[in-house]
């Protein structure tokens, strides 16, 4: 995974033990590393520090994953950034997961969220439907 060091992640989950698993990881394999606990939050650090993907919980407080990926979409900055959808849920709606690039289900592994982010960032990965 050495594709990845340098490659700056902005990781969005309310839950801080699986932000925290998430983001440690990720500095294991030299990703330059950002978070946030929900979707106002998102918003606020991807405009900060260019991102040049995102993991996106969908269901959180404040605001979900869902309406900050869409806001994402609306801004020059962030409109192409990749968004990686990681939630619990399995049952949205095609329309909700059209807004993100990728759709996995928790829980995943740490170091199958780093394949999926690498399949990503190089173009192989699948496109949600």
């Amino acid at each position: 995974m050495k594709r990845l060091a340098g490659v700056r992640v902005l990781i969005v989950e309310d839950d801080d033990d699986s932000r925290e698993m998430y983001a440690t990881y990720l500095k294991h394999l030299g990703m330059a590393v950002d978070t946030a606990a929900n979707g106002r939050q998102c918003l606020e650090r991807a405009a900060k520090v260019r991102p040049s993907i995102i993991v996106m919980d969908v269901s959180m407080p404040v605001m979900s994953g869902d309406e900050a990926v869409a806001r994402l979409r609306e801004v020059k900055e962030t409109k192409d950034v990749p968004v990686v959808a990681l939630t619990g849920y399995g049952h949205l709606a095609p329309t909700d997961r059209s807004r993100f690039d990728v759709f996995c289900r928790k829980p995943l592994l740490p170091e199958d969220l780093a394949a999926v982010l690498l399949s990503t960032l190089t173009g192989t990965a699948r496109p949600s439907k």
